[in-house]
């Protein structure tokens, strides 16, 4: 249980949303100082190289969306492979097989013994009746 726990908190929604968001400010504040260093050293070119950074701001935008696009298919495929994972049909079969039998070990009737006992009740009234019409005659 231990290691499905990790799993689910390294696939979780937060930590991953967490860490893209600290790589996304990573990115940005090196592209930001990065623009002011060129700004402030080369003002001459700055139109060529402001053209650059734009570049990579968009850039940096559709690496964004992309990884988080990835970031969401990854989660939801871990989900469903846990979810899927024999382990968890097969723990979910046992817990299952195991509710089944309790009625049985306890003494309890089935559906079916308490429908055979009102067949045979229903059987024994008519043969009583049939008697005491018998008898009555």
């Amino acid at each position: 249980m231990k290691t499905l726990e990790t799993i689910q908190k390294r696939l979780s929604r937060e930590e991953i949303t967490k860490t893209v968001k600290t790589f996304q400010d990573y990115v940005k504040t090196n592209i930001d100082k990065g623009d002011d260093y060129l700004k402030e050293h080369f003002k001459g070119p700055y139109e060529k190289v402001e053209k650059v950074i734009v570049d990579l701001k968009e850039r940096r935008e559709k690496i964004e969306k992309t990884a988080k696009d990835n970031v969401n298919r990854v989660y939801e495929n871990g989900k469903n492979t846990i979810m899927e994972n024999s382990l968890v049909k097969t723990t979910e079969k046992k817990i299952s097989e195991g509710l089944k039998s309790i009625p049985g070990l306890i003494n309890l009737p089935t559906r079916e013994d308490i429908d055979n006992l009102r067949l045979a009740l229903e059987t024994l009234n008519n043969n009583v009746s049939n008697i005491n019409r018998k008898n009555a005659a």
